[in-house]
């Protein structure tokens, strides 16, 4: 396995605390050593031990020996006292070789000195920069992502099929759902699908669920509310109306479009209705999903 494929794992592990750690981030951490996974934890609860504690204690419980070992962690190891002592302490202790994160912490108060407390003890240090890290980030305006499957000719319906997109599409999709605090179709969606939201894959973690009701949403007030409640990440799915209404309102933050190699036809419901203005997108990135391609990017602000 990579470093990316350990990492994708602490994110998947990260997940699973949901949005108990708030206002603190989303953070896991799994302990490697001769490629087997010695420990892996995550931070549950705001005020509780961090992620490279419990990967620490639950390698040791096991019986392991890790003196030498790599810790692979969502975020940056804090080196301040807190409600919990810095986590670099733990890592230099327990006498960890390397340490790979998927980014800095935002957080002024630790960023870039956890790394340089680290180096300094001889640790090995590596920053993947991640982009999917910075949904567990959890900052403080909610963080909104769109997420549609399309044909080439941009349609978002199958004449024949439930689903647009290949099965590994699928999968990211699901692990997707599984990053995020809620999920949001609209009202057609909802009626015409029923769909499930859920996360169906193995050690998944279920989004809070929103459907939008058949009458006009003042959707500014709406994302507003949610913050209040603690949701810091949106995913929404919603179909032709939903996604439009989203983008003139400016609310979303990033795009993941999933395109299948084929041609619908103008029968098939086209991706959006009448937008304001042009989006531009930033931070292109692109993947081949077997068939599929996907494609992500910023929306420019």
């Amino acid at each position: 396995m990579t470093d990316q494929d350990y990492m994708k794992k602490a994110i998947q592990l990260a997940n699973k605390a949901g949005t108990a750690t708030y206002p603190n981030p989303l953070v896991g951490a799994i302990l490697v050593k001769g490629g087997k996974i010695m420990g892996q934890g995550y931070h549950g609860k705001n005020g509780h031990n961090h992620a490279e504690v419990n990967a620490i204690e639950n390698a040791k419980k096991q019986g392991h020996i890790i003196t030498g070992a790599t810790l692979y962690v969502t975020l940056e190891p804090c080196c301040h006292f807190g409600k919990t002592p810095p986590c670099v302490n733990a890592i230099i202790e327990n006498k960890i070789k390397k340490v790979v994160i998927g980014q800095k912490d935002p957080n002024p108060i630790v960023c870039e000195r956890g790394i340089k407390e680290l180096r300094k003890n001889k640790i090995q240090v590596r920053n993947l920069n991640l982009k999917e890290v910075e949904i567990l980030t959890r900052p403080e305006k909610l963080f909104v992502i769109l997420k549609m499957g399309v044909s080439l000719d941009g349609r978002i319906t199958h004449p024949k099929s439930r689903y647009i997109s290949n099965c590994r599409s699928l999968e990211f999709v699901h692990n997707l759902r599984s990053s995020v605090d809620a999920i949001l179709v609209g009202y057609n969606t909802y009626i015409k699908d029923k769909p499930k939201l859920t996360a169906r894959i193995k050690g998944g973690r279920d989004p809070e669920r929103f459907f939008l009701p058949k009458v006009h949403v003042d959707l500014k007030k709406f994302i507003k509310k949610i913050e209040k409640e603690g949701v810091r990440t949106l995913l929404v799915e919603g179909g032709k109306e939903t996604a439009t209404s989203f983008l003139n309102e400016k609310l979303v933050d990033k795009v993941y479009i999933c395109i299948t190699p084929e041609f619908f036809g103008s029968k098939q419901l086209d991706m959006f209705g009448k937008l304001d203005k042009i989006v531009k997108l930033k931070d292109i990135y692109t993947e081949k999903m077997d068939e599929d391609i996907l494609i992500s990017g910023y929306v420019k602000k």
